[in-house]
């Protein structure tokens, strides 16, 4: 009863139509099933009081053989049977689909067996429906969030393409994540000075070919604007002040969420925006391609330079960024890398274990794997090598 019970639960109206056009083996058993919702639902609440009760009277009678107080016996017996319960409705849980199509069966004999009883309740429940839901169809509700990812979960690969799953995920997950989470940090920000001319800075703008670069005051604390590097054509010559060329840029709080910022975007009419800290400093940037790629996946065009994250060198050696996410090799190489709110990176969370700045060579030893500083750059860990104990 409890497993029929918890298939049920997560049975919506999709997933109701999904079976009917997915499961051809069994079409006529699913068919009956959606045409007589309420019947089986009626047919197992009756059944599992109805076994609640035979269960209590046998098992408390059996331990009150043992022990002298009715109440101990008696509380023994429903803390038992809540973990039946509960360890059924989680292996139910894991089986939706196989386990509905197993019970309805055994639902059916069931209710030709208590059937005077359950057509009298199927009547009271369709009545009440009427009165307080004007009528409305007692086999639909809502769809929810879970609802959709469970449909996702089963379909195959036939029906949903891996890259499509992963998608629809990311527009789920895009929901709950902020703008610190995917942000460019402040040590990977390439801006200028508005103080400079456009001379001191032309070949390095020509080296990185950003289309949008900030400029500061002083610090890059203080960002007080963008340059577009469009608008370098319409000027020849090149002592020109930065600052002529600068444009407003917008802020943004650390805690924002990537919707919040895709229609901040959108309102503003900007590509780009500022993240400030609790302090007013700058923390990092963040661009409408970056909240994109988190749908989408990765954006290259036809000029950005690929650099794998991931990068084998022999067997159980691996090459990696120091930017690489630590969650994201966990998930790849099967580990168990510790993950922390103090850092999300690789690099973030060798300096984590040192307790200092890292250098070439160091290393991180656990007993699954060990991690060696390859390249380090003014301070950043550029590339680990991560090598696997197998």
């Amino acid at each position: 009863m409890g497993a029929f019970d918890t298939s049920f639960m997560y049975i919506n109206y999709i997933e109701k139509n999904y079976l009917k056009e997915t499961e051809e083996e069994n079409k006529n058993k699913v068919a009956k099933f959606l045409n007589g919702l309420i019947r089986y639902k009626v047919t197992s609440n009756i059944m599992n009081l109805l076994l609640i009760a035979i269960y209590l009277k046998i098992f408390n009678f059996n331990f009150a053989m043992y022990f002298k107080s009715n109440i101990f016996s008696f509380v023994l017996s429903v803390i038992i049977l809540i973990l039946l319960q509960t360890f059924v409705k989680v292996i139910a849980k894991k089986n939706i689909y196989k386990t509905l199509l197993f019970t309805i069966d055994f639902i059916d004999v069931l209710s030709l067996l208590i059937f005077p009883i359950v057509l009298i309740v199927e009547f009271l429940y369709k009545k009440f429906n009427n009165i307080f839901n004007d009528g409305d169809d007692v086999n639909e509700r809502d769809i929810t969030e879970e609802d959709i990812r469970n449909i996702i979960n089963y379909a195959n690969n036939n029906e949903v393409e891996k890259e499509e799953k992963e998608m629809i995920h990311s527009i789920f997950t895009f929901t709950d994540t902020t703008v610190k989470e995917i942000m460019t940090p402040r040590t990977s920000i390439i801006a200028y000075d508005k103080e400079e001319t456009l001379e001191e800075v032309w070949n390095d703008i020509i080296e990185h070919e950003f289309s949008r670069i900030p400029l500061y005051n002083e610090s890059i604390d203080d960002i007080c604007g963008v340059m577009y590097t469009k608008d370098l054509l319409k000027f020849k010559d090149r002592k020109i002040k930065l600052k002529e060329l600068m444009k407003n840029i917008v802020y943004v709080p650390e805690t924002v969420t990537l919707t919040y910022m895709l229609e901040f975007f959108r309102q503003k009419q900007q590509h780009m925006a500022i993240i400030i800290d609790e302090y007013g400093g700058t923390l990092g940037l963040i661009t409408i391609e970056d909240l994109l790629e988190e749908i989408v996946g990765e954006i290259r065009d036809e000029y950005d330079i690929e650099e794998e994250n991931f990068k084998s060198i022999s067997e159980n050696v691996y090459e990696l960024l120091g930017e690489t996410l630590v969650d994201e090799i966990n998930e790849k190489y099967e580990l168990d890398i510790e993950e922390s709110e103090e850092y999300d990176t690789i690099s973030g969370y060798i300096q984590y274990k040192l307790e200092r700045v890292a250098n070439e060579n160091d290393k991180v030893i656990n007993d699954g794997y060990i991690i060696q500083v390859l390249k380090v750059d003014n301070k950043k860990i550029e590339k680990v090598k991560l090598i696997i104990k197998r």
